[in-house]
């Protein structure tokens, strides 16, 4: 396995001052080690991203990165590579549809002697040596055992601890908020057994719903920070309602976290340069009469509970719910396709985010929008269609990037869109604010 040794400081003794504040500065000085054992960042950075770097450095390779949407977190983890000692090989966990991201970023500005990285990407559940690479990308839903119709697969855990890696980046980390699933439970073994040297932890929406949804970050970044679940809950938290915790004393514990492990910048206060977003609520008109005929018979399907225990009676509930979710969705499409379309007629310059929930509601939009030759991006596409989707769309061949609010929320640079459009919205508003800022990011020079 090759040596990596730690590059220069960006600041030697008599560096000049930095530059203002606002303009990006190249990293370019180096130690005189031999060429082919330096690690060199190739790209440049803000002073606040900057700042992110030192505050890695400072807390010794152990933090949570959870600057709002579209400050770089990515970038300040990579420039933190090419700084750190030893760092390689590093291990990406990501949702599925940002790992070709983070390929195309780390083979833009890292270089390794020399040379771009090597990657390597898992794929599939069943148990294989891996080769040698600088960097192992790879969904988190890959790590923990699976249950298939041969028997238990061992999840991908395993290969990784034999292939080794020194670096942990955990991207999109509120994936692992919930401490009971086998996500978390066998990246919490896996990171005790490899006892990786560097865990960076980065999401723009650390918390999303309950205080106790902290835990499990904090356990993986810094198990020694906050003790056990029970210790965490009991000195920090107060009981809501069944298993749920709120922060007690939510002040005291962001100072906590600001000095102990946690840096969280807005765009408000790093990038003030950034155009403000502008948000605007439009009715549409369906077919009233075929909404009530649909919910008649909704409601005739799973609202006769009498006969049924409490817990079938919520789960009836649900499934109504969701149903007359997906309908009421199915009648927006041709309203709300016609007003996208006349949005795009008034400026053919513009290009459109527009994102959806449901499958069929996507597939409407995709027929009735097809004379703007509309892209895709959804869970049910793999890797090479949403990277072909995102292409199109980056080189303006497609005007309208038609997308999945838990798929395409997160993580992509898509400052090419200055509009978009929530055909139907999530439970959880933070979903709709990692959506919106796809665009509304770094590099946006227009109101989003």
């Amino acid at each position: 396995m090759s040596t990596y040794l730690q590059p220069a400081l960006f600041e030697p003794p008599g560096s000049p001052a930095r530059p203002p504040a606002g303009r990006p500065r190249t990293l370019t000085a180096m130690l005189d080690f031999p060429e082919a054992q330096l690690v060199r960042f190739l790209g440049e950075l803000y002073p606040f991203q900057r700042a992110g770097v030192d505050f890695m450095r400072s807390h010794r390779g152990r933090a949570l990165i959870a600057d709002e949407m579209g400050l770089g977190k990515t970038i300040q983890a990579l420039a933190y590579l090419a700084e750190a000692r030893d760092p390689f090989p590093a291990l990406v966990l990501a949702p599925g549809a940002l790992l070709t991201q983070w390929e195309a970023e780390a083979g833009r500005f890292i270089r390794i002697g020399g040379r771009p990285p090597r990657f390597h990407r898992l794929a599939g559940i069943n148990a294989r040596r891996l080769p040698v690479a600088d960097f192992y990308l790879a969904h988190y839903d890959l790590i923990p055992p699976r249950r298939t119709a041969g028997g238990e697969a061992p999840g991908r855990a395993p290969d990784l601890l034999r292939a080794g890696f020194k670096t942990l980046i955990l991207d999109e980390a509120q994936a692992l908020r919930h401490r009971e699933t086998g996500r978390f439970r066998a990246l919490r073994d896996l990171i005790r057994d490899a006892k990786p040297e560097n865990i960076l932890a980065l999401s723009g929406t650390p918390l999303y719903n309950h205080g106790h949804e902290f835990w499990p970050l904090l356990h993986a970044v810094r198990p020694d920070l906050v003790g056990g679940f029970a210790q965490f809950t009991s000195e920090w938290c107060y009981k809501l309602r069944g298993e749920n915790y709120m922060i007690r004393y939510p002040r005291q514990f962001a100072e906590m976290l600001a000095h102990e492990v946690m840096l969280r910048r807005t765009k408000l206060e790093v990038a003030p340069q950034l155009p403000a977003k502008r948000r605007m609520t439009q009715a549409v008109d369906i077919d009233g009469a075929q909404y009530d005929a649909e919910m008649s018979a909704i409601a005739a399907q799973y609202y006769d509970t009498e006969d049924l225990s409490m817990a079938q009676r919520r789960a009836r509930s649900m499934a109504a719910l969701s149903k007359e979710r997906c309908i009421s969705g199915m009648l927006k499409v041709p309203a709300v396709a016609d007003w996208v379309s006349e949005m795009l007629d008034a400026d053919p310059s513009r290009q459109v985010l527009l994102f959806a929930h449901h499958a069929g509601v996507i597939e409407g939009y995709m027929r009735k929008l097809a004379r703007f030759k509309p892209v895709r991006y959804t869970g049910l596409d793999n890797a090479d269609d949403r990277a072909e989707a995102l292409a199109e769309f980056k080189a303006g061949r497609s005007r309208i990037f038609i997308a999945s609010l838990r798929v395409a929320g997160l993580g992509l640079n898509l400052q090419c869109a200055n509009t978009v459009v929530f055909a139907e919205y999530d439970w959880s508003p933070a979903v709709h604010q990692q959506a919106e800022d796809r665009c509304h990011r770094i590099g946006q020079e227009r109101e989003v």
